[in-house]
């Protein structure tokens, strides 16, 4: 094989690998190890003011929402007092610039 041809094959080898890697990063934590913590829901709790005052504040309220609602099998946001929810822990600030 060419010296050309070989370059051509590895940097054509190289491009799906490199792809999957953005895309499987993209993904997010989806082995089941994104950290939790468990509130429970006080008496005019809203859905938006946990996500705002528990969530990671480096990620919109909405899709915290979001995530909140899916994990704990929620179909709308009205919640009761004293029901428990897991909410994603936040992101240590010396984590997220490592």
């Amino acid at each position: 094989m060419s010296r050309i041809r070989r370059s051509v094959f590895v940097a054509a080898s190289l491009v799906p690998v490199v792809a999957f890697g953005f895309w499987f990063q993209g993904m997010g934590n989806v082995d089941g190890q994104t950290p939790y913590r468990v509130i429970q829901v006080q008496s005019g709790d809203t859905l938006w003011e946990l996500a705002g005052k528990h969530g990671d504040p480096g990620r919109d309220v909405r899709e915290t929402i979001e995530v909140i609602r899916n994990v704990n099998g929620l179909k709308d946001s009205h919640l009761m007092p004293g029901q428990k929810l897991k909410i994603p822990a936040r992101v240590k600030e010396e984590a997220r610039n490592d």
